[in-house]
């Protein structure tokens, strides 16, 4: 009980102090005006000056005074687009200054060894600002626009007969958050088990041990809430920031071997954030059968790969997107199946991305029988509805720039049959290119088995117009 005592006897003493803080602004400016008095007596020794020249300085300098007076007490402001980490502890004991001052060192130093020196700023909170409760804490995050605030109370004592020179009571992180309202509060859980699973304490015997386990937990934590914040933002270079945070400390949490279940859940999160990163990314690329020719738009999707790769975290967009670029290159077809066949066992046959791929290799490259065979495989799985238009088209794009490949109606109507809804008005495509197929190759004994599946699909299509009063 005696440190409890102690502490709310310095919290007392400490609120009183603040009181008067007028006078300390007086006290100063009484010296400050001596100071310029004793400067101008020395000057006066060389210069001749007048009333109104004295007076003057002084009053430039009282001004000047009271200037860096209110800039010194006042809430710091940042840029929007500045990652500021902002130090708010309220300093219940003065022993703590020093060991406070050396952590905020060694965050500073822990950034700079990450190398992202240039992507995040630590600052202090100014000594007689306090923070009493989470929404004085958010008021100041908000006004100062720092991404986060680190805030509790900071004295040293005695913890389990264990003399501590450093304790971060009740310590919290503010910051921002762009994630959804049904995301945040499973965030803030997992973040607060986090928190507690950490060291908040230096001991007067480990101080070099535990200096270094509180400035690195500072980091990692601080680090994870900002990359988070960018990631998600609507600016391209915040994404690209935010995506280099987040993979610095997956690199940190990847090498230690004495993780919590609760930094397993971090690294896990770490890990789907980045893949769903890259995945935008890829997605955002939107390559067509048309980009052959593209050879600007084809580079810029190796400088993606590469990214990918070096982030030992997207494998599950890795090699399908490298076979797309492999194809768009003409690189031979055999490479691009073994990929995909090695993307089938490392998605254990389920991602249907991979079997529309082969598919279309395979009838493109003239295979149709397996090209059917895939293409019925990926039917199956459904793709989502909105990338259907993106699937038809590289069909319908490479049957426009090649007439021999008219045999490639036959997968567009095979799809178009299958995934659309029978009243769906696209579904007329699908007729039209089995009737175009059929036309094309009646006669073709090699294509036997595909024009009696055509037919099928035909005269299923057209019973169910008839059916419907469709035509």
């Amino acid at each position: 009980m005696g440190i409890i005592k102690e502490v709310e006897e310095y919290k007392i003493k400490y609120f009183e102090n603040l009181k008067p803080s007028a006078l300390n602004l007086i006290f100063g400016l009484v010296l400050i005006i001596l100071f310029g008095c004793f400067a101008i007596s020395i000057v006066e020794k060389i210069f001749v000056l007048t009333i109104e020249i004295k007076l003057e300085l002084l009053i430039i300098l009282a001004g000047l005074f009271c200037f860096y007076w209110y800039k010194k007490r006042k809430i710091p402001k940042f840029n929007i687009e500045d990652n500021v980490i902002l130090f708010a502890f309220n300093k219940l004991d003065p022993k703590t200054k020093d060991e406070l001052d050396i952590l905020y060192k060694k965050v500073l130093l822990n950034i700079e060894e990450e190398n992202l020196k240039s992507k995040i700023k630590v600052c202090i909170l100014p000594e007689h600002i306090l923070i009493f409760n989470f929404e004085n804490a958010k008021n100041i995050r908000e006004e100062s626009k720092a991404k986060v605030v680190i805030w509790g109370e900071a004295e040293s004592g005695t913890i389990y007969s264990q003399k501590k020179e450093l304790i971060l009571n009740k310590i919290r992180f503010i910051y921002e958050t762009r994630l959804k309202k049904e995301y945040q509060e499973s965030f803030n859980q997992n973040i607060s088990r986090i928190i507690s699973r950490k060291v908040w304490t230096i001991d007067k015997n480990e101080q070099i041990i535990e200096r270094n386990y509180l400035s690195r937990n500072v980091k990692e934590i601080s680090l994870y809430l900002i990359g988070w914040t960018l990631i998600l933002s609507n600016s391209e270079d915040d994404r690209n920031d935010g995506v280099d945070i987040l993979q610095k400390l997956f690199n940190d949490y990847k090498e230690k071997i004495d993780l919590n279940d609760d930094e397993k859940l971090m690294i896990l999160n770490l890990k789907a954030r980045i893949a769903s990163f890259y995945g935008d990314k890829v997605r955002d690329m939107n390559f067509r059968f048309t980009d052959k020719c593209n050879t600007a738009k084809i580079k810029k999707g190796r400088k993606l790969l590469n990214k990918i790769v070096d982030s030992e975290i997207g494998s599950l967009y890795y090699l399908l997107f490298e076979c797309i670029l492999d194809f768009l290159e003409n690189k031979p077809k055999e490479k691009i199946i073994e990929k995909l066949e090695k993307e089938i066992e490392y998605t254990n046959g389920k991602d249907v991305s991979v079997y529309y791929s082969l598919a279309f290799v395979e009838y493109y490259s003239g295979d149709i029988t397996k090209g059917f065979k895939y293409l019925k495989k990926a039917i199956k799985l459904k793709p989502p509805i909105d990338q259907l238009s993106s699937i038809v088209s590289w069909y319908q794009e490479a049957l426009s720039k090649d007439n021999n490949k008219k045999y490639l109606n036959f997968p567009i109507g095979q799809i178009y049959y299958n995934l659309l809804e029978p009243a769906d008005p696209k579904r007329e495509i699908a007729e039209e290119s089995l009737e175009k197929f059929i036309k094309d190759y009646k006669n073709n004994k090699e294509m036997v088995v595909l024009i009696d599946e055509a037919s099928k699909m035909l005269n299923k299509i057209k019973g169910i117009s008839h059916s419907m009063g469709l035509k």
